[in-house]
Order: C-alpha cells, then structure tokens, then sequence
C-alpha cells in the first residue's frame, strides 16, 4: 500500500465506523470514527478539515447529548445500562405512540417495534438496543409467561 493512501483509509474507515454506529448505537464507535475521519483528513491536507470538522463535530455533540440523557435516565431510574438485559422477556405498556415510549418496571423507555403501537398496548421487551428496547406486542388473551391478561 502507498503511504499516500493512508489517510484516504483513515477516512473511509472513520466515515465507514460513524455510519455503523448508527445500527450498534453504542456512540463509541461513532466517536472513534469522527477521530479517524479527522485524522485522515489532517494527514491528506489540512484544509479538509474545514470540510470534515463541522459534520464531525456535530456527530460528536450528539454523542454527547444522548450520553447525558442516558445518565439522567440512569440516575432518576436506578436502572443502569449494565442491567437494563435484566428488561428481556418482562411485559410492559405503551405510554406514548410518537415518540415510542413504554414503561416497564416503572421506568419509561424509548422503543422500537416492527409493528405500530397505540397508547395502552400490552408489549414484551424482545432485547437491548443500547438505550432503547425491542419490544413486541403480548398475544391477546395470555401474556408471554402464560398468564390471563
């Protein structure tokens, strides 16, 4: 590989981890990317950077935004990101259909589902997305565990 390559690697590598985040929602990933994307851009010529400082900088801020809104979540709730697996398979009700939002255990959580949800809606949490929750809805009649709902 020719060293003048390098940073144009760098670049797509960082573009490439700031668009994968997106699906993972970790917001490391991300981070680690705009760092890479600027880094290539630094090593290419400096004045990418005023093309690549803006959007990354932008990316960054909402990384840091949702981080904070995650901890006051974390902080009015009591349930931290190393427990919220403990969520799976645990029933919860729709709260609010736009944005998505469930409460389960008392605590109220951002959700995705493949179908549409109403206000009032019996749902299952299904898994993790980072700060948000899978959620399906309960089979009418019975709750996932077999219980008369």
């Amino acid at each position: 590989m020719d060293m003048t390559q390098v940073p144009l690697l760098l670049m797509t590598l960082g573009a490439a981890m700031i668009a994968a985040d997106f699906l993972a929602n970790t917001g490391v990933v991300s981070v680690i990317g705009v760092a890479l994307l600027w880094l290539g851009s630094w090593l290419k010529d400096y004045r990418l950077l005023l093309v690549t400082g803006p959007p990354g900088a932008l990316v960054l801020a909402m990384q840091v935004w949702g981080v904070l809104r995650r901890g006051t979540r974390v902080r009015r709730s009591g349930v931290g990101p190393r427990d919220a697996r403990q969520l799976v398979g645990k029933e919860g009700v729709v709260i609010s259909e736009d944005p998505p939002r469930v409460e389960v255990d008392g605590e109220v959580w951002d959700v995705v589902s493949e179908v549409e949800l109403t206000e009032g809606d019996r749902v299952v949490v299904k898994r993790v997305l980072g700060s948000r929750l899978e959620v399906e809805p309960v089979k009418s009649g019975r709750s996932h565990r077999g219980e008369d709902v």
